[in-house]
């Protein structure tokens, strides 16, 4: 899987969390009389197909790895460390 495949597999999951979002929200605010099971099933579904998706890619994969499909570099745990100072620590190296 390449980065650019990583984005739009992170973009789809974003499409469908954003509709269940405007499905929650309608469920609350303007669905109609004895459309609670209809919506339930819908949003049950809908949020089933997120989280398969979301664990289906990537999310598998360990901190080292991810970096290594994100970059095409393997992790440095000197630059890592580096990085953490700088940023958390503020000490110059």
């Amino acid at each position: 899987m390449s980065y650019a495949d990583l984005v739009e597999h992170h973009q789809h999951l974003h499409r469908l969390r954003h509709l269940e979002a405007l499905a929650s929200w309608d469920e609350f605010t303007m669905m109609p009389a004895g459309g609670a099971n209809a919506r339930s099933d819908a949003l049950s579904t809908l949020r089933g197909r997120a989280l398969t998706l979301s664990w289906s890619q990537g999310s598998l994969l360990g901190t080292e790895a991810l970096v290594e499909y994100a970059t095409g570099e393997a992790l440095s745990t000197v630059a890592f460390e580096q990085h953490l100072q700088r940023r958390y620590l503020q000490r110059e190296l």
